[in-house]
């Protein structure tokens, strides 16, 4: 069972008793209690109200007398220290078994009630200026609703608003004239009071009492605040910072000193270096700022955490494992389309890539057809398969190298490459002497005709060689008979 919540007045009243402490009375005085409805008798008659066991300590008749219902602070003067050992026996929070005066042992949270309320808006509204219902613990409560604007029917105030104490009170508008100096005490400030100006019935601020006074202006890099003529709180000022890395900071102290630098919220100092949060380090991408984890050091992002190991998009699946970037399993490209071509992974960025073939060495892939260094064109004995020189065309046979026709005589020898992939014919030029070099009237030396043939130049036959004679046969002869 809950014992009665009080959150804002609690009011005891203490008695000595042979040395023993003894709560008497408990009010509520939430309300201003003037109507809490609440006497001793019954605080007495409630079961749910903690009271300490009777007879503590044998010398007690276990009687709890009521006092007087209004108690000033005199009834305190004489009140003895609570001995530690009464302290240390009470019960420690709400849950432990508490005695009671029926010297039973009760289980507070067992016996609770169901709650009264569960919101605000369960509890009634208690009409007044100031006040307003709230839900506390399961029990509807009157709270004070500090701050919060109001009138209270004073024509002479501006900006009333409700104190901690429960009063509507606003502040002299300066629409009313003053009387006395009392009129004029909510100007009253640290460095000044408020003075009723009697010529011109109206309120000022005074600075003179307070001139020198040490006060609070509310700016921690000021020191030796004072008062001043003006009625101003100042200091002397001074600077903190000078120094700091950009992630540091630190604040005045008040008394012309700095607080020790600190790490801002957000940020990191590793090793010398500023870094913001989720900020990786330098040496792994898997060791980043966490300002939560640890400002001043380096946290290791969890395992399996995706990164970038070596910035080769051919290794796919790189992750954390203890704040080391791992490189994951290379990339399987297709079977490559032919026997002397080999498939690999080019990688096009840190996360992508594509397959690619490439021509084994030593090999030409020329048509969709496999060639091996050397290999002559079919088509073509000046041309070949050279991987130095292209391994997807057929590349020009050196100058000289033999081609074509390997015949060879007086007119003609065996035909070579021109060096330009071209196989040409090596002819004797025309008139090269050749063949039969006799030289009659009707025969002449033999010579090449320029296209590796020895041809005869002999007259034909018909041709005159003399009177009467007529070449036949490479022969003179006489025809007149």
């Amino acid at each position: 069972m809950r014992p009665h919540a009080l959150p804002f007045a609690i009011l005891l009243s203490v008695t000595a008793a042979c040395g023993d402490i003894v709560v008497s009375e408990v009010e509520d005085v939430s309300d201003g209690g003037a109507d809490s409805g609440a006497g001793p008798a019954d605080v007495a008659d409630d079961p749910d109200v903690s009271r300490p066991p009777p007879d503590v300590d044998g010398t007690s008749d276990g009687a709890v007398e009521p006092p007087p219902h209004d108690v000033g602070e005199d009834a305190f003067k004489d009140v003895p220290e609570v001995p530690p050992d009464v302290i240390e026996d009470a019960p420690s929070e709400v849950g432990d078994d508490v005695a009671f005066d029926d010297g039973a042992p009760h289980d507070v949270e067992a016996d609770a009630p169901e709650p009264e309320c569960l919101a605000a808006s369960d509890c009634p509204d208690p009409e007044q200026v100031c006040r307003t219902a709230a839900c506390v613990d399961g029990s509807c409560e009157v709270a004070i609703p500090v701050g919060v604007a109001c009138d209270d029917q004073d024509g002479c105030t501006e900006g009333d608003v409700c104190q901690v104490d429960g009063v509507c009170a606003g502040a002299w508008s300066g629409v009313c004239e003053c009387q006395t100096d009392g009129d004029c005490a909510f100007l009253d400030a640290p460095c000044g009071v408020g003075r009723c100006e009697q010529e011109s019935k109206s309120c000022v601020l005074d600075p003179e009492p307070r001139l020198g006074d040490a006060c609070d202006d509310g700016d921690p890099c000021t020191f030796d605040d004072g008062c001043q003529a003006d009625g101003q709180c100042q200091g002397t000022a001074y600077s903190c910072g000078d120094g700091l890395l950009p992630c540091q900071q630190t604040a005045c102290n008040g008394a012309g000193g700095c607080l020790a630098p600190e790490v801002k919220p957000g940020s990191c100092l590793i090793e010398g270096q500023c870094y913001e949060a989720g900020d990786a380090m330098p040496v792994s991408p898997c060791l980043v700022c966490d300002p939560l984890a640890d400002p001043t050091g380096p946290t290791q992002r969890p395992d399996g955490t995706a990164c970038d190991a070596d910035g080769d998009g051919c290794t796919a699946g790189d992750a954390c494992k203890m704040g080391v970037c791992a490189p994951g399993p290379a990339v399987e490209c297709p079977s490559p389309s032919a026997s002397c071509r080999v498939a690999s992974c080019k990688s096009t960025g840190s996360e992508s890539y594509s397959c690619t073939e490439s021509t084994k060495s030593g090999w030409c892939f020329i048509g969709g057809v496999c060639r091996s260094s050397g290999e002559l064109n079919p088509s073509n004995a000046c041309m070949a398969c050279s991987p130095s020189k292209s391994t997807t065309a057929f590349s020009p046979r050196a100058s000289g190298t033999s081609c074509g026709s390997s015949t060879s005589n007086q007119c003609t020898k065996p035909d070579t490459c021109d060096g330009k992939g071209t196989c040409q014919p090596n002819h004797m030029s025309a008139g090269t002497a050749c063949g039969d070099s006799t030289d009659g009237p009707c025969t002449n030396p033999d010579s090449c005709d320029g296209k590796g043939t020895c041809k005869s130049n002999d007259p034909p036959n018909g041709t005159s060689c003399g009177t009467c004679k007529q070449c036949i046969s490479k022969v003179c002869t006489n025809v007149c008979r």
